[in-house]
């Protein structure tokens, strides 16, 4: 069995959402840290911060970046994808039943 063609969108969709969750859990995770005044780049904080607001801010600014770079990055991912399938012959899969 082979991939002969990945739709544009549903890749983009994918990816996003795949980007997005991962994000999302970095995104908390960095709210904690900040909560704490733990950092794990350069910078500094000042002070313990707004706490839980802080995390929901770190989780929905990540989660959103997440989706749009990940959209973007599938559905250029997905587009290389289709141009050179031409070239290769695609992508063999083994699927059990």
């Amino acid at each position: 069995m082979k991939i002969e063609h990945i739709g544009v969108s549903s890749a983009a969709f994918v990816v996003g959402g795949v980007l997005a969750v991962l994000w999302a859990i970095l995104g908390i995770l960095k709210g904690v840290l900040l909560m704490f005044n733990l950092q794990l780049d350069v910078g500094f904080t000042v002070g313990l911060g707004l706490g839980v607001v802080d995390i929901l801010a770190y989780f929905i600014i990540y989660a959103l970046a997440g989706f749009i770079i990940g959209m973007i990055a599938g559905a250029i991912s997905a587009v290389a994808y289709n141009k050179t399938v031409k070239l290769f012959g695609g992508l063999e899969i083994s699927v059990k039943e």
